[in-house]
């Protein structure tokens, strides 16, 4: 039974015990040090903060729905250290202040309002 099976580090079923985590771009992580987004792929993409002005004048009615996981907090082998910093939080209640804000999520309302 499916339960019954061993589950590796990274919670995925199918790894081996000793498989360690690893990010997006295959580098070992640890539960420490969040895993790295790929940072090529990142620096060439524009920062929305940055144009946000321009972004919402053109918009009727802007609404902003954001991914946890990746976005406002870290990626990292262990889902519960994955917490968004002081400065992001301030940032998110700033921003959902002025403007309808969702959380994009596979974790629980319970979890999320918890790390929010």
């Amino acid at each position: 039974k499916a339960s019954d099976q061993a589950m590796a580090p990274n919670g995925d079923p199918d790894a081996t015990e000793d498989e360690q985590p690893t990010d997006a771009v295959g580098k070992p992580t640890t539960d420490e040090q969040p895993a790295a987004a790929v940072p090529q792929v990142a620096s060439s993409l524009p920062n929305a903060l940055e144009r946000l002005e321009a972004l919402v004048s053109t918009c009727r009615h802007p609404a902003f729905f954001l991914d946890y996981d990746g976005t406002l907090a870290p990626i990292v082998s262990n889902p519960e250290l994955a917490i968004i910093s002081s400065e992001c939080r301030e940032a998110l209640r700033a921003l959902a202040d002025a403007y309808p804000v969702s959380i994009v999520s596979g974790r629980s309302v319970v979890k999320l309002r918890n790390f929010l």
